[in-house]
């Protein structure tokens, strides 16, 4: 699948609840998800700007291979499995001689229009922060203005950026 998301910082969850339901998008998902991402002993996807991720999500879990690249927004060639056994899966990536390298928890609301997914995550020590998905550039900008968000608000940011952002500017943990 061919995916393009921007992130947006600083959001206020409430205000853009409000503004998503008056455009018609419905919530799809709520609750928390949690990831390991893995990599090669010698961070051969890492360097290829590629990611391998394990997900659980709900009672669902997933494994998902990214290739990147970004401009205006971050373009990602993705490849998602669902996989019926977690555990089973973790094996199977460490059999194939991949590491662990990081682990995410957060809570996220999915919101869909039916074309556009918006997500409002929440991590532990950073504020709330949007992520916009499309399968256009056009069409995940156009959304980011239709929120009430500038151009300029729209980062094409990974996660780990996000987070790696927050780490540097030390910002109050949430209450």
């Amino acid at each position: 699948m061919h995916e393009v998301e921007v992130k947006i910082l600083d959001i206020n969850p409430v205000s853009l609840r409000e503004t998503l339901q008056k455009l018609g998008f419905a919530l799809a998902f709520k609750g928390n998800l949690f990831a390991t991402y893995w990599d090669t002993p010698h961070k051969m996807l890492h360097r290829k700007k590629q990611s391998l991720r394990l997900r659980k999500q709900g009672d669902s879990q997933f494994l998902t291979f990214k290739k990147t690249t970004k401009g205006i927004t971050k373009v990602a060639n993705e490849i998602e499995l669902k996989v019926s056994d977690y555990e089973t899966c973790q094996l199977l990536l460490i059999c194939l001689g991949f590491i662990e390298f990081a682990r995410q928890e957060k809570h996220r609301e999915s919101w869909t229009n039916g074309k556009v997914h918006v997500e409002i995550d929440t991590l532990e020590g950073i504020p709330s922060f949007a992520e916009v998905e499309a399968t256009s550039e056009e069409e995940c900008l156009r959304t980011v203005s239709e929120l009430g968000f500038s151009l300029s608000d729209a980062k094409p940011w990974t996660g780990k950026e996000v987070i790696n952002y927050y780490k540097r500017k030390a910002i109050p943990k949430n209450s």
